[in-house]
């Protein structure tokens, strides 16, 4: 895959010419899909009293492609499977099938990397050590090992605060929860508490997977002794599959277990990316390796102790960890002998880390039935029935650090109609930049800023709507 969507396009093309045709296609569709992002914003942002309006025009809009599978719009643009296969590589990012996935997901994340990919100079710890300023210059504080044991309500239904595991209670009308909607409704709210009927019927969509967790995977951290230089490092990441066919390839896994090869492995060098490395870590690289398997192969070990599991567990992981140096030493053959460190976590390490509940590592599920219209504007909303209770994160929005980020601006945007003004700029590009080019041309159609389209009109209609209505209120 190569950045720019003109370059991208006529790679492509070159690469499989009786496809000219059908590849110009698959990019109309990708860039139309972009107006059912909008439409899924707008469903998740605006007012219930508001949207229930022209809620028949923005569901049909999101509906073309936040209902169709990535595989059903593909094959519909005329691509061959094994075309499929090659431009659904990244399926790792999003953790769900190609045919069980949305085209909407697939299309932002092929915008996504239109410009290519970046990453933060000193390490991903950036993030947080920049963004730390921003929160507490009005006045706010970051806590690590603060685990919230509970969000308390009063006898109102509203939020009253949070109660830490220490038993610290810590009065608020207001939180945000980035935990996941899992997390939040089956085990930051008390069994004891009186719930909204919609959060009763969220909860227990939840705990049936009625809408499901997402998948888990193996995680390998490789510590390497030699240089980015002397070890020919990639700078790029690398994706392994046993063939083209996803759904085969994952089925196999399915019927054979321990003896099927991974149906995904990915590879990734931060070593590589991070101008600065060296400078911090000489002589020192890195690698990450990532791999998909059932949860049900840990299943018995979940309530044995994090790190005091017992020898048929570390047998198991053995297993999977000689498995996965074996992919890497035939992709880098020159990494042998130079391994110094090897670590590998299970899903069961996700839970202890991460609090998931079955290891998943993208929160829900991103399928085509935590995409429906029903699931994204009455269960997935930033607004909850609990007066003065947010959620925000990945499964308001999707997954990704960028695509998270972005939720917090659709969140902040759903407290706060003045927030909602000042963030105009975000929601209502076509193409927004966290996505990637902000303003591309396919076959003389210009996809930039929504100024002139009828989600513009309307979503100015919606602003003018709420400013009036806070106007009488106040």
């Amino acid at each position: 895959m190569c950045k720019g969507f003109k370059q991208l396009r006529s790679h492509l093309c070159g690469q499989f010419p009786k496809e000219k045709d059908a590849i110009y296609k698959y990019f109309d569709e990708i860039f139309q899909a972009s107006k059912g992002a909008k439409a899924m914003i707008m469903m998740k942002i605006m007012p219930n009293f508001i949207y229930s309006k022209c809620a028949e025009y923005f569901d049909k809009l999101y509906g073309e492609y936040g209902t169709r599978s990535v595989i059903d719009v593909m094959q519909e643009c005329g691509l061959s499977n094994e075309t499929i296969g090659m431009l659904t590589y990244n399926w790792g990012d999003f953790g769900t099938l190609p045919s069980k996935a949305p085209f909407l997901l697939h299309a932002l994340h092929i915008m996504h990397w239109m410009k290519g990919g970046w990453f933060p100079v000193h390490g991903p710890e950036q993030i947080a050590i920049t963004i730390l300023p921003t929160i507490e210059k009005p006045g706010g504080k970051c806590f690590v090992n603060a685990r919230v044991s509970e969000i308390v309500l009063d006898k109102s239904g509203g939020v009253e605060g949070v109660l830490m595991n220490k038993g610290l209670f810590i009065p608020t009308t207001r939180v945000v929860s980035g935990v996941g909607a899992y997390n939040t409704y089956t085990k930051l709210l008390s069994d004891k508490a009186t719930l909204p009927p919609q959060i009763r019927d969220t909860r227990n969509a939840l705990t049936s997977q009625e809408l499901p967790l997402g998948g888990t995977m193996m995680s390998l951290f490789i510590g390497l002794e030699g240089t980015v230089e002397s070890l020919e490092v990639p700078k790029h990441n690398k994706w392994v599959f046993p063939t083209w066919d996803h759904d085969a390839n994952q089925k196999r896994q399915d019927d054979e277990g321990l003896d099927a090869p991974f149906p995904v492995v990915y590879l990734s060098f931060s070593c590589a990316k991070d101008p600065k490395w060296a400078e911090k870590y000489p002589d020192t690289c890195v690698a990450e390796v990532l791999a998909p398997i059932p949860y049900s192969m840990f299943e018995e070990f979940e309530k044995s102790v994090h790190k005091k599991r017992n020898d048929s567990y570390d047998a198991l992981k053995e297993v999977f960890q000689e498995k996965m140096m074996d992919v890497v030493y035939k992709r880098l053959p020159q990494f042998k002998g130079k391994v110094k460190y090897v670590n590998l976590g299970s899903p069961l390490t996700n839970n202890h880390y991460y609090n998931t509940h079955k290891g998943e590592v993208y929160a829900l599920d991103h399928s085509l039935v935590r995409f429906s219209v029903h699931n994204q504007k009455n269960r997935l909303r930033p607004t909850t029935e609990i007066r003065g209770l947010y959620l925000t994160g990945q499964d308001v929005f999707m997954c990704g650090i960028m695509t998270a980020m972005y939720s917090g601006v659709m969140t902040v945007a759903s407290m706060s109609w003045m927030a909602l003004f000042k963030n105009l700029d975000i929601l209502l590009r076509r193409v927004p930049s966290v996505y990637g080019e902000t303003r591309v041309k396919s076959d003389g159609n210009e996809y930039g800023v929504l100024k002139d389209s009828a989600v513009f009109k309307i979503l100015m209609v919606v602003i003018f709507a709420m400013l009036f209505r806070a106007l009488l209120v106040g």
